[in-house]
């Protein structure tokens, strides 16, 4: 019976750290949602509706959220198509050192011509798309590492 208080208070702890860092945005308009750390202040949502901005006090971090349709140059694209295009705009506008390219989602980051870091993860279904993107000083690293984490990993496109 001790373990299984043990095990119970652990995730207790466990759950209430995690849902104490987090707050949530939702996009109603390209329906997707994001969490983000307490420690960014939430910009207001963009004119179009497309997504939002946040903050990190002390940083010159441009930290952004935003959904969009699968367009290219010539049509409307369903998703494997679409991130191939980012693919390429990626390597055409940024230093890339690291990338994933999958059926449905594509994270890519690497240098900016100003010397930050970028890191860009994008996910997509047959006609829409979401996408974290930040870009920040080399010297923010550690400050980013988490908040990136944290943001990727709770992206989700309904």
């Amino acid at each position: 019976m001790s373990n299984y208080i043990f095990k119970t208070s652990l995730f207790l702890l466990f759950f209430m750290a995690t849902t104490s860092y987090a707050d949530g945005y939702c996009n109603t308009r390209f329906d997707y949602c994001v969490n983000y750390p307490k420690t960014l202040i939430k910009q207001p949502e963009s004119d179009n509706r497309s997504g939002t901005g946040f903050k990190l006090k002390g940083s010159s971090a441009s930290i952004m959220v935003y959904g969009g349709y699968n367009v290219g140059a010539d049509d409307n694209l369903t998703a494997k198509p679409y991130l191939n295009m980012l693919q390429r705009q990626s390597h055409s506008n940024y230093q890339v050192t690291y990338e994933l390219l999958k059926d449905n989602d594509y994270t890519v980051s690497g240098y900016d011509k100003q010397g930050n870091i970028f890191y860009r993860h994008t996910k997509a279904n047959d006609d829409r798309n979401t996408t974290v993107h930040f870009i920040y000083p080399k010297s923010d690293k550690s400050k980013m590492d988490g908040i990136i984490k944290q943001m990727k990993s709770s992206l989700t496109l309904k």
